[in-house]
């Protein structure tokens, strides 16, 4: 039972990100699945909590709560400050929006931190805390590359100047360090089978959306 669980969510997501792509790509469903963007975010999440280890729940709820709230309040100075990530604003794409940040983008930092470091414990369960930490923000900083021009041309943010300065990135890897250490400190299984699924859906779908951005530049050349 519970395998053909994890199958059909690993497949959910799996699909859900697949074909998000790929009707976004298609004029007449294009605005449709932009819109579905958000209800995407919370299905991976849920999906994510489910297939958490039963033990000691209570502290894996409380990083997701944490992972949360951070990931929102550093986007709510960065936007207001232009001090942390650099001078950007959010679009429509992510959602209803509390003081012009979407509610949804704590979702985003949460099941990013939490796939990643399930990944990393998982395949490196021994090495010291903050090396788990920096590999796990590591991964976070890689995925963003491919996230950055595929969100403005999505818009999920603009970027002043359309220039994504080197400060995102390292204000990324920061954040995320801190969030991966708490993650590793707090008592409860790190192993979530759905993170890989998950993982492989996201890089997937930047990835792809990164080619065929630079394959029309390509063509306008």
């Amino acid at each position: 039972m519970l395998q053909n669980t994890y199958r059909l969510a690993a497949g959910l997501v799996l699909a859900m990100h697949f074909f998000g792509w790929l009707l976004m790509l298609y004029p007449p469903t294009k605005s449709l699945f932009l819109a579905l963007t958000p209800l995407n975010l919370i299905i991976t999440i849920v999906l994510f909590g489910i297939h958490q280890a039963e033990a000691n729940n209570r502290n894996f709820l409380l990083f997701l709560c944490i992972a949360y709230t951070v990931g929102y309040l550093v986007e709510l100075v960065g936007v207001h400050t232009g001090k942390i990530f650099g001078v950007y604003w959010y679009g429509a794409t992510l959602g209803t929006k509390l003081f012009e940040i979407p509610l949804t983008i704590g979702l985003n930092w949460a099941v990013l931190v939490g796939t990643t470091g399930s990944l990393v414990a998982q395949y490196a369960p021994k090495i010291p805390v903050a090396i788990k930490a920096a590999l796990g923000a590591s991964a976070m900083v890689v995925l963003d590359y491919f996230i950055e021009p595929v969100a403005m041309a999505l818009d999920f943010w603009q970027w002043q100047n359309n220039f994504v300065p080197l400060q995102n990135f390292v204000a990324w890897w920061i954040v995320g360090y801190g969030l991966h250490y708490l993650y590793h400190l707090l008592q409860f299984p790190t192993h979530n089978r759905l993170a890989v699924p998950i993982l492989i859906a996201q890089f997937f779908f930047f990835i792809a959306h990164f080619i065929v951005l630079k394959l029309e530049l390509m063509k306008m050349l």
